[in-house]
């Protein structure tokens, strides 16, 4: 080793005017710890560069899919309702439709004229209305035995079907608009 000192990180060749540079050790040593250091910090930054791409693209995404969940919370807290008395001909009694972006929500109750078939009780407003037939089986009820239906088109029909004669309760019905 023809240098006197050395730099404090990579060992790099110091040299003092008494000094007599050996070329194919001092400086081809000292060209092996540069090329290492930098090769390194390359790739060091180029890891970084990969992950700072890939929490680019979470937060994108995220950001698209906050933005759409916002969207649907203000779609649901829009709230259309109608109170309807239902028409004697086909149904007594009343009924209150909340509808909050793809959600319906049945209350109030209905005594439907003929049974054992589904009878159109209220036509809904187009606002109201869902992309397609849904359909609800299970609602609550009164005076009627057997399981009641409801189903609402997408043409608007607010259908009932009893099995039996009695009074249908709606209360806090939901059904999901497409």
């Amino acid at each position: 080793m023809a240098h006197t000192n050395s730099t404090e990180n990579y060992r790099l060749p110091q040299f003092i005017n008494t000094d007599k540079p050996a070329w194919l050790t001092d400086v081809n040593n000292a060209y092996a710890a540069i090329d290492t250091a930098i090769k390194s910090a390359s790739d060091a930054a180029g890891a970084a560069a990969t992950q700072a791409a890939t929490a680019q693209a979470a937060t994108e995404t995220n950001a698209d899919a906050i933005t759409a969940l916002q969207n649907t919370v203000a779609s649901v807290t829009t709230e259309q309702t109608a109170t309807v008395t239902l028409d004697p001909a086909v149904a007594s009694g009343n009924l209150v439709i909340h509808s909050y972006g793809k959600l319906i929500q049945l209350e109030g109750t209905a005594t439907p004229v003929n049974h054992d078939q589904y009878v159109t009780i209220h036509t809904l407003t187009s606002v109201l209305r869902p992309n397609e037939t849904l359909y609800s089986p299970g609602v609550g009820f009164g005076g009627a035995t057997g399981t009641p239906h409801i189903r609402v088109r997408a043409t608007g029909q607010l259908e009932v079907y009893v099995p039996t004669a009695g009074e249908i309760t709606f209360s806090c019905v939901y059904m999901i608009r497409e």
